[in-house]
């Protein structure tokens, strides 16, 4: 059984980088804490873009780590509609002819927006 999310709290605990505290019915549930092993080389190029940056690479870390999440999240999407697409179109036959894909990429192309063809 969930609890309830009663307070959401940003706290700023570096440059740029902020710690979030969730509070719910009075207890303080902090972010977890997990390692990462990474080698010489890649920690002293993460050291000098943070300098470049002027962020912490704590910061960095978590920013690479969130662009890699929405990155393959969306591809998973993605993959999951088309095979929705293909499984209904083997059971249906049913496809965008040719012609209207055509007509509509070449309005995309001039600048045109339309809706696309289904």
């Amino acid at each position: 059984m969930s609890v309830p999310l009663i307070l959401f709290l940003p706290k700023r605990v570096a440059k740029g980088c902020d710690k979030y505290y969730l509070f719910s019915k009075g207890d303080l549930v902090m972010s977890q804490t997990r390692g990462v092993k990474l080698d010489d080389t890649t920690q002293q190029r993460l050291a000098a873009l943070a300098r470049i940056r002027d962020r912490s690479p704590h910061w960095l870390m978590c920013k690479a780590i969130e662009t890699f999440l929405e990155r393959e999240e969306q591809y998973e999407r993605e993959k999951r509609e088309d095979m929705e697409r293909w499984e209904r179109y083997q059971l249906t036959g049913e496809a965008i002819p040719h012609d209207k894909v055509a007509d509509w990429l070449e309005n995309l192309g001039k600048g045109k927006v339309i809706s696309c063809p289904k």
